[in-house]
């Protein structure tokens, strides 16, 4: 092997690195604002850098090799009286730290992401712009765990979608709870975390924020609409019957008079219904009438009987409804619903009505 190369030429870089990737008049830029113990840390760590950054390395090293105790302090004062103030140039230096951290998290750069962290990058800078904005929509599993693993919280609702929209486990929001982050304050068109779990489908999500914070069942969106009617738009029976499990208001109804009981029984979930009636503890007709007449019109003649046996679906007015629909439908299709109607009147049949 020829012993012509200089004494400056650094070795190759390796393939499996990611930091020769990194644009070196990125980090010159940084170093430029370093003294000189940062700047020997810094490229030390880097020390398979962009050639330029190796040769700036080593003229540092030789410019500012004290091997005394006593050079060291007349440098230090000559560098004093060179450069800005320290706090001047600490705040460079963090700013630079700040845009090479957005340019590794954009690239997903993960072990330069680490390496900047480590050495004082703050996830948390006010002014987290654009990098931030790149964070929300690239996050990667490995990225997010170190933001958080340095203390960065999730403030904006953006934040959170894009990382449940990244399937990232949900022991990461563990990590942003105990890192101080605010997740039930979090809303987006008055829609909570749980909301959006749950519109996007994210079932693990969904269930760890209701265990997490249960408060957020009674929270409505801008359309007065709350986790269980999401669930119930949804098609999500389990999730609903989990909702109600921990005190979800039932018999709510949204902006548009869309009513919970209703949308459950459009949906002829049984057991939903059955749950909601044994928590429902309003007056008598308290959850009107579009409910029965729901069952009835989509034939959902079990549901119809169960509301019909529950208090509040007792006034004239449900018995009259029922007693017409079975009027139109041979007892034989609404036995269910007859069968609940004796038990209200003892005697009744078809042919026999009460006088309601």
């Amino acid at each position: 092997m020829s012993s012509n190369k200089t004494n400056d030429e650094p070795p190759s870089p390796p393939q499996s690195s990611s930091f020769a990737k990194v644009p070196p008049e990125i980090l010159l830029e940084i170093c430029k604002h370093m003294d000189p113990p940062s700047l020997a840390r810094f490229s030390q760590t880097c020390k398979y850098m962009d050639f330029q950054l190796c040769v700036e390395r080593k003229k540092a090293a030789k410019q500012y090799a004290l091997p005394t105790p006593e050079e060291y302090e007349r440098a230090r004062h000559r560098w004093d009286e060179a450069c800005r103030p320290v706090e001047h140039m600490a705040k460079a230096v963090r700013d630079g730290f700040r845009s090479l951290l957005g340019l590794a998290i954009y690239k997903k750069q993960v072990d330069i992401v680490h390496l900047l962290l480590r050495y004082g990058a703050d996830p948390e800078l006010p002014q987290f712009d654009p990098p931030r904005s790149s964070i929300s929509h690239l996050y990667s599993a490995a990225v997010a765990y170190l933001l958080l693993r340095f203390g960065a919280k999730i403030n904006l609702m953006r934040e959170f979608s894009a990382m449940i929209g990244g399937r990232l486990p949900t022991s990461m929001l563990d990590l942003a709870i105990l890192n101080g982050s605010d997740l039930p304050g979090l809303t987006a068109n008055h829609s909570t975390v749980l909301h959006i779990a749950i519109d996007n489908r994210y079932d693990d999500y969904s269930y760890f924020l209701l265990r997490k914070f249960p408060e957020l069942v009674e929270e409505t969106d801008n359309t007065g609409s709350t986790a269980l009617t999401h669930a119930l738009l949804h098609s999500n029976k389990p999730l609903a019957l989990e909702l109600i499990r921990h005190n979800a208001p039932v018999g709510h109804v949204d902006a548009w008079g869309v009513s919970d009981m209703w949308l459950a029984v459009n949906k002829g979930y049984y057991s939903v219904v059955q749950e909601m009636l044994a928590r429902w503890d309003g007056p008598s007709g308290s959850l009107g009438m579009n409910p029965l007449q729901s069952a009835i019109t989509i034939k959902q003649f079990e549901i119809a009987a169960l509301l019909v046996e529950h208090p509040s679906f007792q006034t004239r007015e449900h018995i009259r409804l029922a007693v017409a629909c079975l009027s139109a439908c041979p007892e034989e299709q609404a036995q269910m619903l007859a069968q609940a109607l004796r038990i209200r009147f003892p005697g009744f049949c078809l042919w026999t009505r009460p006088v309601i």
